[in-house]
Formats: C-alpha cells, structure tokens, sequence
C-alpha cells in the first residue's frame, strides 16, 4: 500500500497524473475497483470526458471506476457496510434547528439569542457553525467544555440538543424507533468514518484511491482518505501549490494527511503557459501585493463596460470572434468565469442568446430569471412590501392569474380606484380608496369626477381584495 501526494502549480499536470495512474492500475487490473474523489461537478464531468476521449481514442473501457464528491463518498460507504440512515437534507434540516433552538433558548428568556431563537435565518446560522465544528470532528461536550461567553454557552447548549435529538433516530419522538441512525451531511462523515475504522472489511478492497481538485480539506475528509488508504493499493491526492496567505488552507491540508500516517510527497515541475502574460496573471492572481510588468500580449484582453449587462453583450461578442474566426474554436473549449454568478447570470444568458453563442450554466439561471419564476417571487413579495399599487396591478394583469368570471377584481378598475386615491400602500388604504370610489370627487380644478363604482359594489369589492391580500400573506411560522 502507498499513500502519494501530489504538489503542483495550477496548469501543472495534476489531473493528467491521476489519469495516468488509473490508466496504470487498468494496465495490469483489468477489473480492479478505483475510486476517485473530486470536488465539483464540473470537474467530475471533465475528468469522465478526459477518460472517455482517450477510450474512444483506442483504449479498453474502464470498469469498477466510480466518481464522488466527498458527501456521495460518505453515503457509498455506508451503503457498501449495509448502514442505512435517515439523512436530514434541504430545507428540513433548518427547520428542525428552529424547533430545537426554540426549545432550548425558550427556557433563557434573558438570552441573547431568545428573540431570534425562533426565526429561520438564525437556525440557517447556526447550521453553518454546527457543520464547522462536525467537520473539525468537534463533539457537543468538547464545544461545551471551551465555552466561555455566554453567546458560546448558549450556543453549545442548541448544538448538545441537536446533536441528541438526531442520535435519538429518526422515529424516535412517536415511539417508532427502528434503530436507524437520523444523520446531517457533516454527521453522514462521522458514521462513514466509525465504520471504516470499526469494521474496516465492510468496504471493498480498491486498486486505487484518487482525490484530485481540493485547496482544502477538513479533518473529517482527512482522516477518511487515511482510513480509505488501508483498504487501497494505491492511494494519491493532489494539491495545488498557491502562494503564502491564499496558500494557507492548502497548507492546513497537508498537514492534515501527513499527520494521519506515512505519506511520500512528490512535486510536479511546473509547466510553461503557452502564453508568458497568461502564466503571470495565473502566477500573481491570488498574490496580495502582486507583481506588475507591461502587458506586451493579447493574449490578455481587459474589458470594461458601465454594468453587467453591457460587460456580458462585450464578453459574447469576443466569444463569438473565437467560434467563427480563422483559427475557430470549438464552445467546449471555452470558459467564461465570473466572481458573482446571480448578478451575471441574466446578462450573460441574454448576450448569449443574442449573438447565438451556446451557453452551458455550471450553476443554472436562477428561477427568477424566468417570467413564471419572477411572477410567483413577485407574488410572494407583496406582502412583505405592504400592496403596493404597481406590484397589486401587475399581479392582477399577469397572464398567469386567471380570475373567476363572478370576481369582482377587475385589474383596470382596481388600477383607476389605486390611481384616483393615490394609494402607495397598506390594505387600509386600499379598502378606503374603494369606499372614495363610490363618491363624487372634485379635482383641482373643481370639475367633478364621476363614481368609479356604484354604492352597492364596495363591500363585495373591499372583500374580494381583502381576501386576496390574507391569501397572500403568508404566516409567520410554518
């Protein structure tokens, strides 16, 4: 068994040395079983093309070769020792840490969390805190032991709650426990973790343990690649070479799997970029205090436009040049990144859609990008934002709403009655802008303005309304 790691500038050649080696172990195993670890699915997809090219390029298909992130790692261990789990994902794992924190900081009323104990965005917090910890492998009694304010104490105390509560099982609380674990995706670690370390010979015997793409591991992933180790022949990890303070999680991974056992470390030589201008920006990037020189190649081009959107329509159109120039090349081969994707996502699929450049979205548009999608936050936001007139007349002119024909809600009436009582916002204001509209009103000129409905149509009207503004109102707690 040997246990490699790899140190290696980006560009360098770390992936194609994980193939390599796969390639290697199906040279002389054609049916050894290799696992392989990666971070995104972006780089899960790129790595199983890589393979594929080079199998249509004349090598043998690959069999028994699987790919995970490190959360399906921990469900395909726990799958291969037959340890089944309830797995707390999505929105119920916040809910479920409202109710626990509810429950615990209720009995502290002079808490500094009681008067959010109970709100979503505080249970979504202490989520992200709660999974920190599981991944340093910080149990609730070693956080307990090291708190010392009362913020950490109360704290603590919702982390100890939730942490029993899950180890209770999933039934637990109706007298059905069945003895299956009830687990989080950080705590899905943890078991994986005791199983491969209790009972080693539940999980099958690999040819080959790759893990290719972190700038940063957690102990729990650290001390899993070492457990995994005993049971492969071969086990290699990558790591990129950054510089000093980007280079400091980098760092911390290291020493994380050359503290877990004997480990051979090996660097890679850097290789040059086609472009010297290209390597110095890839080279000074993350630098705090980069070094400058002239630019001298277009092989760096710099843009600048007054927003996103004029940004995104430049960025296609250069695009665009490189899919039908003289030396084309094919959409695959090209990238665009961006720092913030919510804020560029609409521009870019929009500019892409104009100058007919294919788009592959590694995030997807957000929902809101669509006209459905836009109408229903739109719809949820009304509330919120008190019934304003414009956001209540677009509602009720949407091609999505559809009115039974005995509602009183026409849009252009209800748009005359907001308009005529100059209402901002507020059912208040919206009910007494339909009782006015019964009454003879005066403009400034003194011309009188005629009713907009007769006396007997306001109370039918202020309770349609009122009834589609409750409707809308959602409540305070699910």
């Amino acid at each position: 068994m040997t246990f490699t790691l790899l140190r290696a500038p980006v560009g360098a050649g770390k992936t194609r040395a994980i193939i390599d080696r796969i390639n290697a172990v199906y040279d002389a195993q054609p049916l050894a079983r290799v696992w392989v670890v990666l971070p995104t699915a972006r780089q899960t997809y790129a790595l199983r093309q890589r393979l594929i090219d080079e199998g249509t390029a004349g090598r043998a298909p690959l069999f028994n070769l699987e790919l995970f992130n490190f959360y399906a790692l921990y469900e395909r261990i726990l799958l291969a020792a037959k340890t089944p789990t309830y797995t707390v994902r999505g929105m119920a794992r916040p809910l479920l840490l409202r109710h626990v924190a509810g429950r615990v900081l209720a009995n502290q009323p002079d808490g500094l969390f009681a008067p959010i104990a109970g709100t979503l965005g505080f249970a979504q917090l202490v989520g992200s805190l709660i999974d920190e910890l599981k991944a340093a492998r910080v149990e609730p009694h070693q956080f307990e032991a090291v708190a010392q304010t009362p913020k950490d104490r109360e704290l603590a105390a919702v982390y100890t709650a939730y942490q029993t509560l899950l180890r209770q099982g999933a039934f637990a609380s109706v007298g059905r426990d069945d003895g299956t674990p009830l687990v989080d995706a950080e705590g899905e670690g943890w078991l994986a973790l005791d199983v491969l370390t209790g009972t080693p010979g539940a999980v099958p015997k690999l040819g080959l343990l790759a893990v290719d793409g972190f700038d940063q591991l957690t102990t729990v992933q650290a001390d899993l690649i070492h457990a995994l180790a005993a049971r492969a022949d071969e086990t290699v990890v990558t790591l990129s070479q950054m510089p000093e303070r980007v280079g400091q999680r980098v760092a911390q991974a290291e020493r994380l799997l050359l503290h877990g056992g004997e480990v051979m470390v090996q660097d890679l030589p850097a290789r040059p970029f086609a472009s010297p201008a290209l390597g110095h920006v890839v080279a000074q990037a993350f630098r705090e205090q980069p070094d400058h020189v002239p630019l001298d190649s277009d092989a760096v081009v710099f843009i600048e436009a007054a927003d996103p959107a004029a940004e995104s329509r430049e960025v296609m159109r250069q695009v665009k040049r490189c899919l039908v120039g003289d030396n084309a090349c094919a959409p695959e081969d090209i990238m665009v990144a961006v720092r913030d994707w919510p804020t560029y996502s609409t521009s870019l699929a929009a500019a892409a859609r104009e100058f007919g450049v294919p788009l592959a979205a590694h995030h997807g548009q957000p929902l809101t990008g669509h006209p459905f999608g836009a109408f229903i936050d739109g719809l949820l936001r009304l509330a919120d934002d008190d019934f304003p007139l414009r956001d209540v007349v677009d509602v009720l002119y949407s091609p999505y709403v559809a009115l039974p024909e005995d509602n009183p809600l026409s849009p252009a009436l209800i748009e005359q009655i907001g308009l005529r009582g100059e209402v901002l916002g507020g059912e208040s204001a919206w009910l007494a802008a339909i009782e006015a509209a019964a009454q003879v009103k005066y403009d400034d000129m003194g011309v009188e303005q005629p009713r907009l409905i007769a006396s007997d149509e306001v109370e039918p009207l202020q309770t349609a309304l009122s009834a589609l503004f409750h409707a809308l109102t959602l409540p305070e707690r699910a």
